[in-house]
């Protein structure tokens, strides 16, 4: 979170906390099982979750709500060999 609190309304973070403990191994959620986790709003806060996984931000009513949002992928070799091949991008050496 880069913003106060004070500079915006809305845009509370809400992640998918399972009813059932399986469904948490077998990924069955569905919206309605999006909760609001009483999350904080402080700027520095960071939200680790797997972003896949269901979940979604409320409407910004008013002002700006600044966040920063990075996303880590696992590739496999053979997929990056493809996606160059298909780019016809020669890897430098």
């Amino acid at each position: 979170m880069l913003a106060e609190a004070t500079e915006y309304s809305g845009g509370e973070l809400h992640l998918y906390i399972p009813n059932r403990i399986e469904d948490a191994f077998d990924r069955n959620g569905t919206m309605k099982d999006v909760v609001s986790s009483g999350l904080s709003s402080v700027p520095g806060t960071a939200y680790i979750f797997p972003s896949h996984e269901v979940h979604r931000v409320t409407n910004i009513t008013s002002g700006q709500r600044k966040v920063l949002v990075l996303e880590f992928w696992a590739y496999e070799v053979s997929c990056i060999i493809d996606l160059i091949l298909s780019l016809n991008i020669s890897p430098s050496r």
